[in-house]
């Protein structure tokens, strides 16, 4: 999320919002082949190197040979949309895929370092050579992602290579189905965060989509402060009674108006002094409620979570993403990019509204794990 911020600042400032409109079009499609190609790896890998840590580096490569088959629609799309120029999106989605497919060794060896070590270098790898002069159009930073990824997924390989001397490589139906739940939890989650982008990515001009990107990475990024703060806390939340989830949820929610608007005031004096985007106050107004969302409901999923009403979760996740796909294509037309924003805190606070009606509703047993 950060990375992709610096990159589009580099972008933007030694080129054009215009160019890396056009790029994010296609990182658009390539992040969300290379989500459904995760198929839900990650958590599912964890959960069963917990049951069977002997055989889990079977388990990775099966993982990844199935998964690969879900790369061939990828493939069929990236040549549909642009016939002339799919080798150079095919090849950086498979290094993609490579690299994405580590996420589980990193978090299960905790090699944290490491792997940030890793995507410094890949990071440098983009934002390096057009700092130093180098084109700034969108096929030469589709070059440049593809060496990225291409550079991390080798390091990557250099430093789990121990993992190869067991090389078993097979195909596994089951695995799909084992994982879909995972996968369509993540489906959701992204679906429900990203919506809007992806609706204006088909509507609105490139300069717009450009801009638009931008500033809702930011925006992103102050919401994820709301994980940063209750993620170490997910299995006491869990456990707690709902009179405790109650404070909780209220004081997360005073803390997030604080955070919310000190990063609302830096993200557009960034916008305006570094990346030179001036954009009307409403912009930020409506942002600040976009942001803000989280904080007031991310308490009441984890203890939907404790009380196994994670259907709940997926539920509320892809109707909001319908209901932002739809709000978003009615007030576009009217309101441009202030209308996208709109329709994407509209929703968010729906979907407030609906956590706070079915969240601390007692399910059976639900405050068994206290």
């Amino acid at each position: 999320m950060l990375s992709n911020a610096l990159i589009a600042l580099v972008v933007i400032r030694n080129s054009s919002a215009i160019e890396w409109g056009l790029f994010v079009k296609t990182l658009i499609i390539i992040t969300l082949i290379t989500h459904v190609a995760a198929w839900g790896n990650r958590d599912y890998l964890l959960q069963q190197f917990t049951l069977n840590a002997r055989e889990h580096f079977s388990q990775f490569f099966t993982s990844i040979l199935t998964r690969s088959t879900l790369l061939v629609p990828g493939a069929v799309i990236l040549y549909w949309l642009n016939p002339e120029s799919w080798t150079l999106p095919l090849m950086w989605l498979a290094a993609y895929f490579i690299y994405q497919s580590f996420d589980v060794l990193i978090v299960y060896e905790r090699r944290f370092r490491q792997a940030a070590i890793i995507d410094v270098l890949g990071l440098l790898c983009i934002v390096g050579p057009v700092i130093i002069g180098q084109s700034a159009e969108m096929m030469t930073i589709i070059k440049l992602y593809l060496a990225s990824y291409l550079l991390r997924s080798i390091l990557l390989i250099i430093l789990f290579r121990g993992i190869f001397k067991n090389l078993v490589f097979k195909l596994d139906g089951l695995h799909i189905i084992a994982a879909f739940p995972f996968f369509i939890i993540g489906l959701s989650g992204l679906l429900q965060s990203r919506i809007d982008l992806y609706t204006i990515s088909f509507f609105l001009s490139d300069e717009e989509v450009g801009i638009y990107q931008v500033l809702i990475g930011f925006l992103l990024a102050i919401q994820a402060g709301s994980a940063f703060l209750l993620t170490p806390f997910a299995k006491n939340i869990m456990r707690s009674r709902i009179p405790t989830v109650q404070r909780l949820a209220s004081n997360t929610a005073k803390l997030g108006i604080v955070l919310v608007t000190a990063g609302i005031i830096l993200t557009r004096f960034i916008l305006s002094e570094v990346y030179q985007i001036e954009l009307k106050n409403s912009f930020f107004v409506v942002g600040a409620f976009f942001a803000l969302a989280p904080y007031m409901y991310l308490v009441r999923i984890y203890k939907l979570y404790g009380q196994k009403r994670e259907n709940t979760v997926v539920i509320i996740n892809l109707v909001a993403a319908i209901l932002t796909m739809l709000l978003t294509l009615i007030l576009i037309k009217k309101f441009g990019l202030l209308g996208a924003l709109i329709a994407a805190a509209v929703v968010q606070w729906l979907v407030v509204a609906t956590y706070l009606t079915v969240s601390l509703k007692r399910a059976p047993d639900a405050d068994s794990l206290s």
